[in-house]
């Protein structure tokens, strides 16, 4: 944009703004944004069981599941909703104390369980002008985020006996001690997330991860597989055709970023909450943090019933690496088998950006606006 209109565009946009709601009438939002009345967002863990054995699910999640499986595969791979949905993917061990060898016919030690103002009145005036274009200029970046807490990612399956192993005691003489092997299973297949608003039925927002755990359980990766907004929180510069009639034409479509788009991040975090074999707790741990984007997610593709603007693993697939699964405490008493096990806390957080240059507007005409009054507040005073 040449000097000119730049100059002619933040003078008026300053002078309209100068009513209280002048900003939103020249600058109007896209419709499919703005939403944030009756906001909720929430995180539900996608239960294995139901996704591995459909039949368990209800009627209208069929389609959902087969969805999730096809974008689970193109993110990790084909075949690996097999290796997903396999039973067993990591062994707890509990080693236990060492002792004498017992002579025959002993009885056999028992099994231990597992652990997891003019001038005032001027300066009143460009206050509340500068407070109205800072809240509007706040209105094209929006943030919500949701967490949820869980103790149950893994169940703890029976428990395996292999053979004794032999050790050495303090006096030195050969002891054995017990090993018990507990297999665990991990009962989430990955989580998805919803953003709601009150004048749709339609999920404003919905978002998929899907879990993919390490060959021996321990780690596992974390990637997005879906990503649908219908409905932005941030605000959205409109360019539809009500935008073209007066007084709107007057100066936005001097400086409109045609695209009608927001700018998406999404950070993921996981804590993981144990305690280490003969230590105390000593607070939470961050087991996982990385964060994925989508640049230019276009609002003019959010229509009808469903937003058709849906990007699947090959637009938002990322590699965050292996990332630690959520441990098991390693001496606690009250775990029976086929219980769950694995505190943790999940964390999704999502940042939407208008892409229009609507801010760098707004940000010049609070200068100007700071310019001006001091420049009529210095005249009164002479």
């Amino acid at each position: 944009m040449s000097t000119a209109k730049f100059i002619f565009s933040t003078t008026i946009l300053t002078t309209i703004c100068s009513f209280t709601s002048g900003c939103t009438i020249l600058l109007p939002a896209h419709t499919r944004s703005n939403e944030r009345l009756g906001e909720r967002f929430a995180l539900t863990l996608l239960d294995k069981a139901k996704y591995c054995n459909p039949v368990a699910a209800q009627p209208s999640e069929v389609n959902e599941i087969a969805d999730f499986w096809k974008n689970y595969e193109t993110a990790y791979g084909p075949g690996t909703k097999i290796t997903a949905c396999s039973a067993l993917t990591l062994v707890q061990k509990d080693i236990g104390k060492c002792i004498p060898i017992p002579k025959a016919g002993a009885a056999a030690a028992a099994i231990p369980a597992l652990a997891p103002l003019a001038t005032a009145a001027i300066g009143l005036a460009t206050d509340f002008l500068k407070q109205k274009m800072e809240e509007e200029k706040g209105l094209y970046t929006a943030q919500y985020t949701a967490k949820l807490v869980d103790d149950k990612f893994w169940t703890v399956n029976p428990p395996r006996f292999p053979p004794k192993e032999y050790c050495k005691l303090d006096d030195g003489t050969a002891g054995e001690r017990q090993i018990t092997e507990y297999p665990l299973s991990p009962n989430y297949i990955g989580f998805k997330a919803e953003r709601t608003i009150s004048n749709t039925a339609t999920p404003a927002a919905k978002f998929y991860y899907g879990f993919n755990l390490s060959g021996d359980g321990r780690f596992m990766q974390i990637r997005p597989l879906y990503l649908n907004i219908a409905y932005a929180k941030a605000k959205v510069l409109s360019n539809e055709w009500f935008t073209w009639l007066p007084p709107v034409p007057l100066i936005m479509k001097l400086f409109k970023v045609p695209d009608e788009s927001v700018d998406v991040e999404l950070a993921v975090s996981m804590e993981a909450y144990w305690i280490e074999k003969g230590k105390s707790f000593d607070g939470p741990k961050t087991i996982a943090a990385f964060k994925t984007s989508a640049d230019g997610y276009s609002m003019n593709n959010a229509k009808g019933k469903d937003s058709t603007a849906i990007l699947g693993p090959n637009e938002l697939n990322i590699d965050p690496g292996w990332l630690f699964a959520p441990p098991i405490s390693g001496e606690l008493t009250n775990y029976s088998y086929n219980a769950k096990a694995g505190n943790f806390k999940l964390t999704l957080s999502v940042t939407e950006r208008d892409t229009s240059e609507a801010t760098k507007f707004i940000g010049k005409s609070e200068e100007w606006l700071s310019k001006g009054s001091e420049q009529l507040t210095s005249s009164i005073e002479k």
